[in-house]
């Protein structure tokens, strides 16, 4: 199962100590964003069958998956952590996973 897509950036994410604010600014309100329930259901779906192809050769644990959905519904993010913590895989999970997701063109009903 595949968890909920983090609304908050992960704890781990967020540095509230430097200089007293977090690292990750607040999200732009964009007007013409889609229904935030059925963005978090494609971003699940998406993470799910890129963990079925993955299969045998990647089993993300809970944390590489939610840092998979965390990072798809943003347009920008980082994944750091120090050696051998699965970066380079959950990298590649990410990349698997966006391009699963539908595109925005299809369901604005465009090309």
């Amino acid at each position: 199962a595949v968890p909920e897509a983090a609304v908050e950036p992960p704890p781990r994410l967020c540095d509230s100590s430097a200089a007293g604010s977090s690292v990750t600014p607040p999200r732009p309100k964009d007007s013409s964003a889609a229904d935030p329930s059925r963005v978090d259901a494609a971003v699940r779906a998406a993470l799910q069958q890129a963990v079925d192809v993955a299969g045998a050769a990647f089993a993300p644990n809970e944390s590489q998956q939610e840092a998979v959905a965390w990072a798809l519904g943003r347009r920008l993010s980082l994944i750091r952590g120090p050696p051998g913590t699965g970066k380079t895989r959950t990298a590649a999970l990410l990349v698997l996973a966006a391009l699963r997701l539908p595109s925005p063109h299809a369901a604005a009903g465009g090309g």
